[in-house]
C-alpha cells in the first residue's frame, strides 16, 4: 500500500472516530441536559423526545455505514469483539472496559455497557454475517430496545441532576 495511500485511509477513520465521538458528546452532553432541563418535571415528555431523536440518529449512523461499505467510524472490529476480547492484543479505554466486563460476566455487561456507549455499536457488535450487509428485522429489533435503554440510562442520569438544581 502506498504512503499516499494508508494516509487517506488513516484521515478517513480519524474523521470517522472523531465524528461519532463528537456527536456522541454534543448529544449526550448537550441535548440530552438541555432537553431534560426544559422540559423539567415532565420526565415522560423528554424522554419520548429524546429517544425518537436518538433513534433517528442511530438509524441515520447505521444507513450511512452500509451505504458507504467502509468502516469510517473504526467499528468493524467490534464484529469480531469476542476474539478481540480475549487476544492479547493491546487494548484502548473502551476495550479494557468490555474486556473486563466479557471475562467477568459475559455477553450481558458487555451489550449493557455498548448500549450505555452507543447503542448503533450493539447493533454491529450483534450482526451476524459480513460486514454492510444492510438492515435486516433483527438489527431494527436491537436498535430500537438498546436505544430505549440508553435513552432510559441517560434520562434517568440527567433527570437526577436536574431535579437537584430546582
Amino acid at each position: 500500500m502506498k504512503k499516499k495511500e494508508l494516509l487517506g485511509k488513516l484521515f478517513l477513520l480519524l474523521g470517522g472516530v472523531a465524528t461519532i465521538e463528537t456527536i456522541g458528546w454534543i448529544f449526550d452532553w448537550g441535548i440530552y441536559p438541555f432537553i431534560t432541563y426544559y422540559f423539567k418535571e415532565h420526565l415522560l415528555m423528554s424522554f419520548i423526545i429524546l429517544m425518537a431523536s436518538a433513534l433517528t440518529l442511530n438509524y441515520c449512523l447505521v444507513f450511512l455505514y452500509d451505504f458507504l461499505k467502509k468502516d469510517i467510524f473504526g467499528f468493524e472490529k467490534f464484529k469480531s469483539l469476542k476474539e478481540l476480547l480475549i487476544s492479547n492484543e493491546k487494548k484502548n479505554r473502551v476495550e479494557k472496559i468490555l474486556f473486563f466486563l466479557y471475562r467477568y460476566g459475559g455477553e450481558v455487561p458487555v451489550l449493557l455497557f455498548l448500549t450505555w456507549y452507543d447503542p448503533f455499536l450493539v447493533v454491529l457488535y450483534t450482526r451476524k454475517g459480513p460486514a454492510f450487509q444492510g438492515f435486516k428485522k433483527r438489527d431494527h429489533l436491537i436498535l430500537i430496545i438498546s436505544t430505549i435503554l440508553s435513552c432510559i440510562i441517560w434520562s434517568a442520569f440527567w433527570y437526577s441532576i436536574v431535579s437537584s438544581l430546582l
